[in-house]
C-alpha cells in the first residue's frame, strides 16, 4: 500500500483546520492508501493530479507509483456540499 505524504501547504492548511474537519478529511485521505485512484482525474495544467472531495473541501493529490506514495499537494475550501 502507497504511503500519504503531505506537502508542506497541505499540512499547514490541515492544521489550521477545527478538529472534526481535520479528523474527518484525514479519515478520508486514510482511504487512498487502498484505493489511490478513488478520485477524478484533472487536466489541463493539473494533469496528472486528482481531486478528491470531502465535504466542502478539496484534496488534490498524486500518485506516485515509481515510489510508492500518494502526495497530497493541496487542501482547497469552498467546493459543492454533500449530504
Amino acid at each position: 500500500m502507497p504511503e500519504i505524504v503531505w506537502s508542506r501547504n497541505a499540512r499547514d492548511y490541515l492544521l489550521e483546520l477545527g478538529t472534526s474537519s481535520r479528523e474527518r478529511l484525514l479519515e478520508q485521505v486514510a482511504h487512498l492508501r487502498r484505493f489511490p485512484r478513488l478520485g477524478v482525474g484533472l487536466e489541463g495544467p493539473y494533469d496528472g493530479k486528482r481531486r478528491l472531495t470531502i465535504g466542502r473541501f478539496m484534496v488534490v493529490y498524486e500518485i506516485d507509483d515509481n515510489a510508492d506514495q500518494v502526495r497530497i499537494v493541496a487542501i482547497g475550501y469552498g467546493g459543492p456540499a454533500r449530504p
